[in-house]
């Protein structure tokens, strides 16, 4: 399906960008023209919201993801397009299996939506103060100027930023491109460069570069059922140089008087940010994946993980510091 040519439009704002390989117009199962996945999926889709790296057969739904080499971007180089390992199909890569979770599916409030994503910072400061949840997870892993980062569930980029601020590298991956987008904008505004965008999310992001010092996550890993947390972590597991580091923070509801902790959390929501934040709170527990202590550890420790630190707020948010033990 690759072939060396002329450039073809692929750049991000619409304008042609130079590249040293380019996709051959048909596709070799079917002869239909290749698409770009966007387009397929939104044909009214404006310029500027499309990604233009993931081509598509509209007929047998398989194609590929192009991608720019991190070594090219650092050196200022013009965009050179690469064949990646990414082979799509629909929404999956196809080196997973097509019963794999859907991980792209928004399920509450729909990230996917501009407007949605412009309220998100100002929205949950009534919750968290998310720049002082950022200092306390990079002071806890001790971070350290040459390191590289990899945060899962990325959002509108705080923690990304603040952590570019003291490492190498940060590689922020979500599931929403409008959040990615609007995380670019904040980076861009506040002259941070060494972050790395990337759409993907614990299931379906493939890191083909080097393994990372520390992954983390906060308050993302819910929204994948226990079958596919386990799966999850391993995925990350496998991203992480020996003696990485993992922190990750989530909704976890210690076993012992849920009920009465699940509904005094619910009831301080409604007292601090309003009788809409608490309705959230209550969908997220009826048709999200939030689980128990004891599942959660036994996750951890089953996929190569050592916990070094628990800590556990009222009974419904956890912090886990923990250590990649297995080689």
């Amino acid at each position: 399906m690759l072939g060396c040519g002329k450039p073809s439009p692929a750049k991000r704002d619409g304008s042609a960008p130079r590249r040293s390989a380019v996709l051959n117009s048909d596709c070799p199962n079917r002869g239909a023209s290749l698409v770009l996945l966007d387009l397929l999926e939104r044909p009214d889709m404006p310029a500027r919201e499309i990604w233009y790296d993931k081509f598509i057969c509209p007929d047998c739904h398989e194609g590929i993801h192009l991608d720019v080499p991190e070594v090219a971007r650092e050196l200022g180089m013009n965009p050179v397009y690469t064949v990646g390992t990414n082979v799509w199909k629909g929404r999956y890569m196809s080196n997973h299996p097509w019963w794999q979770y859907d991980e792209m599916q928004q399920i509450g409030k729909d990230y996917g939506n501009v407007a949605e994503v412009e309220v998100y910072d100002s929205r949950h400061s009534k919750l968290r103060n998310v720049q002082q949840e950022s200092q306390f997870i990079l002071d806890s892993l001790a971070v350290r100027k040459e390191q590289v980062i990899l945060d899962f569930g990325a959002g509108t980029g705080t923690f990304a930023i603040e952590a570019a601020k003291r490492c190498s590298k940060v590689y922020a991956v979500d599931v929403s491109r409008v959040m990615l987008e609007y995380a670019k904008k904040k980076a861009d505004s506040r002259r941070v460069g060494n972050i790395v965008f990337r759409h993907g999310g614990f299931l379906t992001y493939d890191h083909l570069n080097d393994s990372v010092d520390i992954i983390v996550t906060s308050l993302a890993l819910h929204h994948l059922p226990d079958f596919w947390k386990f799966t999850a972590l391993s995925r990350m597991n496998t991203m992480l140089k020996d003696q990485g580091r993992l922190f990750l923070m989530d909704v976890v509801f210690s076993e012992e008087n849920h009920v009465e902790n699940i509904t005094k959390w619910i009831a301080g929501i409604e007292r601090s940010a309003g009788p809409e934040r608490a309705k959230e709170v209550g969908m997220h527990i009826q048709k999200e994946y939030s689980t128990f202590t004891w599942i959660m550890e036994g996750l951890l420790t089953r996929t190569g993980f050592r916990i070094d630190q628990a800590d556990y707020q009222g009974g419904v948010i956890a912090r886990y510091l923990c250590t990649k033990i297995n080689a």
